[in-house]
């Protein structure tokens, strides 16, 4: 069976003859932060999330899908990375398939010490 690829937010049109797709979703990453107070370095953002589900078509006609975004990058002065956003497939009106966001990176210090990289993701996957 052929495959579609989102890369923007759309909307699939369930053809006559499909019942059941199967969809993955990745998260945005989140963005690192910004370098400042030399010599430290912000952290890394944290990656998106992955996320797998077979859907059985209901009584709509088609699904609903958000593609995620990634976190901004911190300001240079010592800005922390912005948190990315979550790829969803929505099926009549409920959310069927999530695949969280990564979060941001974290700021370096001024005594010289460098950021913290993200560590969790910024929210559950379904």
């Amino acid at each position: 069976m052929p495959s579609q690829v989102f890369t923007a937010n759309d909307t699939w049109n369930w053809p006559a003859d499909v019942t059941d797709v199967t969809a993955e979703a990745i998260g945005g990453a989140g963005g690192g932060a910004g370098a400042g107070f030399n010599p430290c370095t912000g952290g890394g953002g944290k990656g998106g999330g992955y996320a797998l589900k077979a859907i059985t078509k209901g009584a709509e006609a088609s699904l609903t899908i958000t593609v995620a975004t990634a976190g901004a990058a911190g300001a240079a002065a010592s800005g922390a990375g912005g948190a990315g956003s979550q790829s969803l497939v929505i099926q009549d009106g409920v959310t069927v398939l999530r695949a969280v966001g990564g979060n941001g990176g974290g700021p370096p210090t001024a005594n010289s010490t460098n950021g913290v990289g993200a560590t969790g993701d910024n929210g559950t996957a379904i």
